[in-house]
This record gives C-alpha cells, sequence and structure tokens, in this order.
C-alpha cells in the first residue's frame, strides 16, 4: 500500500503541471489584452496607452508565453500564485479567502447525492419492475434532463417564493445551504441512483450472491454482506469524480443563490483575462480534485476485497 501510495503522490506533480500549462495556454488563445482591462476597470475609456505600456512591462506581458509560464510555476514552487491584474491582491488570499465557501458547498451536495442517490438505487433494484422501480427511474432521468441552474430557478420559486420555507440566497449554515446544495446534487443523485441500480442488479446476478441466498441467508444480510460492498464501487468512482466537477460547476450555482464563494471572482478574473487569478483557480480546483480521486482509490482497500488481495 506504501509503494501505490507513493506512486500517486509522484503522480500528483506532473498533473498539475500539465493542468496549469493548459490553463495558462487557453487563456493566451482567448485573445485580448489583460493590461487594457485592468487600466480600463481603473480609468474606464479614458485609459491611456502608457498606462496600458506601463502594466504590460510591469506584469511581464510582453515576455514570450513560456517565459511567463515558467516564471509563474518558479513562485508556485514557493507558494506564491502571483498577483491579481485586476485587483492587485495577492492570488492565493483572494481565493483562499473565498475557497472554504466553495468547498463546503461542493461537499454538501456530494452529501447529498450521496445520502439520495444510493439508498433509491438500491432500493429501485431490490424492487426491480416493480412500480417502484419504474417511477425511480423516470424521476432520475427526469432530473438528469434538467440543468442545473434552471432546477436552482425552480427551486427558489417553489421553496422561498411560494412556500416561504427557505431563503433564496445568501451564506449560512442553516437554510441558506440546502437549496443551493439540492441545485449542485440533483444531477449527480440522479446518475448515482441509475449507476447503482444497474450495479446492484448486476451483483445479484452473481454466484456467490445465489450461493448465500441458497444457504438460508436473509436478504438484508445478503445486502450488507455480499452485494452492497460490491456494487457501491462504481457509485464511490463517480462521486469521487464528480466532486471536481462539483467545485467548478458551483460557479453557476453561487451567482443564482449569491452564494460568497470563488464563483465571482472566477467570472470577473475570465471576463477580465486575469490570468494569474485563472490559473491560480485552475491550479487549486485540480488539486482537490487529484486529492479526492486518490482517497476513493484508497476506499478500494476497504470496500472491494479484490483490491486487498491483488
Amino acid at each position: 500500500m506504501t509503494g501505490y501510495l507513493v506512486r500517486r503522490l509522484a503522480a500528483l506533480i506532473p498533473t498539475l503541471v500539465l493542468v496549469s500549462m493548459l490553463a495558462f495556454g487557453f487563456t493566451e488563445l482567448a485573445g485580448g489584452d489583460p493590461a487594457r482591462e485592468a487600466a480600463e476597470q481603473g480609468d474606464g475609456d479614458l485609459a491611456s496607452d502608457e498606462l496600458v505600456a506601463e502594466l504590460r512591462s510591469r506584469w511581464g506581458l510582453d515576455d514570450a508565453l513560456p517565459v511567463r509560464y515558467v516564471r509563474w510555476l518558479a513562485g508556485v514552487g514557493q507558494g506564491d500564485l502571483g498577483e491579481s491584474y485586476l485587483s492587485g491582491r495577492p492570488v492565493a488570499d483572494e481565493l483562499l479567502a473565498k475557497y472554504p465557501a466553495t468547498l463546503l458547498l461542493a461537499l454538501t451536495a456530494l452529501i447529498f447525492a450521496s445520502l439520495v442517490g444510493i439508498p433509491l438505487g438500491v432500493l429501485v433494484a431490490l424492487k426491480s419492475n416493480s412500480w417502484i422501480d419504474h417511477v425511480g427511474r423516470i424521476g432520475a432521468v427526469s432530473i438528469a434532463a434538467v440543468p442545473g441552474f434552471w432546477l436552482g430557478l425552480l427551486l427558489i420559486v417553489l421553496f422561498a417564493e411560494v412556500l416561504g420555507l427557505l431563503p433564496a440566497g445568501g451564506f449560512g449554515l442553516d437554510g441558506h445551504l440546502l437549496l443551493p446544495a439540492a441545485a449542485l446534487g440533483a444531477l449527480p443523485a440522479a446518475t448515482v441512483t441509475r449507476l447503482t441500480r444497474a450495479s446492484v442488479l448486476e451483483v445479484q446476478a452473481l454466484n456467490y450472491v445465489r450461493t448465500a441466498q441458497a444457504k438460508g441467508l436473509g436478504p438484508g444480510l445478503v445486502a450488507r454482506r455480499h452485494i452492497l460492498p460490491n456494487a457501491l464501487v462504481p457509485s464511490i468512482t463517480f462521486l469521487g469524480l464528480q466532486f471536481g466537477h462539483m467545485v467548478g460547476g458551483a460557479i453557476v450555482i453561487e451567482s443564482i443563490f449569491a452564494w460568497p464563494g470563488v464563483g465571482q471572482v472566477v467570472l470577473t478574473a475570465v471576463s477580465g483575462r486575469d490570468i494569474p487569478e485563472i490559473a491560480g483557480f485552475v491550479l487549486m480546483s485540480a488539486l482537490v480534485y487529484v486529492v479526492v480521486n486518490l482517497a476513493v482509490d484508497l476506499s478500494y482497500l476497504v470496500l472491494d476485497l479484490r483490491v486487498r488481495l491483488g
């Protein structure tokens, strides 16, 4: 296990370097002049060519892209993500101030998807071809077909405007968190429901499960000991992969519910071509993504006996 963990951690560095290269490169391909964007933000249409030239010189934008990238990467190696072109503040400080709220929202949405999708998937699988199965499958497909932002608006109208049960937006660990987490976690919950159902049905048909049933073990014991440990592996894998998408997808949901995460910071950075801010966000998101997936891989050692024996 130690060797496996070392190999995965060793692969972490080249993965993050590749992601940061892509972030830098695609931002450059988008066109525009970050110096002019920043100058016009401060002085409006009165931004002079001299001011733009001064900003380009200060930020090293006249250098070739590889030179700027290597310089930025050297700073990252020292814990410095650079300064925002638009605000002038350290990127690390801006992201660290907002990122916990985004992680909280994504984690809550992940818990929501797990608590809804996995039990529902198991239920519809155990009641295969019954009315419960049909209703569950139709509901999962229907939820999966609705875009997250549209579902968020529907939740606001229903629970905030019509019923008045929950706040429409803002930050808080009470009702403020429920609607955005449900909007962000609804699609993964629907997908997990369908994935868990298919996995449970597949495992149910295996010989060792039939043997356990033939020995007289009760349905609950068979499900807990023989079906769920193997059937849940694909669902847990999906949820681990989905967490990274939730962090990125939270940007839109945060805007709808006025959730004070990194969403507004990133949207402003993209519109203003704030390269250090964009690259810093992408790098932090990639780091979260690979760490979560490492945790998912390690969970196989507990859930799947074949991994432990192999």
